[in-house]
């Protein structure tokens, strides 16, 4: 038989392989209508992965903004490119698409677009990723930078690091009534740090939170070297204050912009969520740490670096490194 063994240092991985799947061996059409290798057209540049349809009007919006963006980079000499992967119904619309694109084409109905959503789980056009020249992800939100920053003037849009993010900046900590401070810096003391994604009107959220608090007690009571630190979702402080009476562990309230930028950075989409990633470096160990207490209740795999894949959880292997391992 076969088991399946998942490293799950990265949800997913730093190269992801975009980069390669468009450019290994592969034709892309330009602006002008000429076919052209994709790896000299790409070689050394950043390059955005634009996921968009004629037939859709936020599409057609972003493309508008998205050609000013690709004009001021190439004005200011920057090294970038962007590859349109199609999400058309007919060639007409492929076409009408590409007449307001002066960058390259993926040739419509190409079997690679199918994959490269896959890889980035695209869900909702427009969707822009930017590789950087390496092949590795640099954001996943393109199209939110580009809306930032049409003038590229903080190009590739990296986003911030954790500790850049965190500083040394205090965060909230909630003892009795009382609410102190503790310093960012008391985070990286461990080997490990959680962030744990949660609101107060959130009824999933009220459900699970005692199950996290619980397996953290447990965790610590069997020596685990970990932080936790709460980023709220919460809409205000009667929320925000209910939240922390259940959690003995610095936060990060509501109305901290670090929240919205950790949400976004992590791409949070659903609450709750927790994120455990390395104090030392912030390399992200997994992005799906509820699940994986549900799964090892009592912790013996914390933190969860590689762990056999269950059948329940098996349906993302197309996104992360997987080994099958025949017995």
């Amino acid at each position: 038989g076969a088991r399946i063994v998942r490293r799950v240092s990265r949800p997913l991985p730093e190269k992801e392989g975009g980069r390669r799947s468009i450019a290994g061996g592969v034709r892309v059409v330009t602006a002008a209508g000429d076919v052209v290798s994709a790896s000299s057209a790409l070689r050394g540049k950043h390059v955005g992965v634009l996921f968009s349809a004629a037939w859709s009007p936020p599409c057609n919006k972003f493309v508008l903004w998205l050609v000013k963006a690709y004009e001021s980079l190439r004005a200011a000499g920057k090294a970038a490119e962007i590859v349109f992967c199609s999400g058309d119904m007919n060639e007409a619309g492929y076409e009408e698409s590409r007449a307001r694109m002066p960058w390259l084409s993926l040739p419509f109905r190409d079997p690679r677009i199918g994959h490269l959503r896959r890889r980035f789980r695209v869900r909702d056009i427009p969707a822009l990723i930017w590789l950087d020249p390496e092949g590795n992800v640099v954001t996943h939100e393109g199209t939110a930078v580009v809306h930032a920053d049409v003038g590229g003037a903080s190009f590739p849009w990296a986003p911030p690091r954790l500790w850049d993010v965190l500083d040394d900046e205090a965060a909230l900590l909630k003892r009795g009534d009382v609410l102190s401070t503790v310093g960012a810096e008391k985070l990286r003391e461990c080997e490990v740090l959680a962030l744990y994604f949660s609101a107060g009107w959130c009824d999933t959220c009220a459900m699970v939170n005692p199950i996290v608090s619980e397996a953290f007690t447990a965790l610590r009571a069997r020596g685990a070297a970990f932080s936790v630190l709460y980023v709220s979702g919460d809409k205000n402080d009667a929320e925000f204050v209910t939240q922390l009476e259940g959690m003995a562990w610095p936060a990060l309230s509501y109305d901290d912009k670090r929240a919205k930028v950790l949400t976004s950075k992590y791409r949070i989409e659903a609450l709750p969520s927790l994120v455990l990633v390395e104090a030392a470096t912030g390399h992200i160990i997994s992005t799906s740490g509820v699940g994986l207490l549900e799964e090892d209740a009592d912790g013996d795999g914390f933190p969860w670096r590689v762990r056999e894949l269950s059948h329940s959880g098996g349906n993302d292997v197309d996104y992360v490194p997987t080994l099958v391992v025949l017995l």
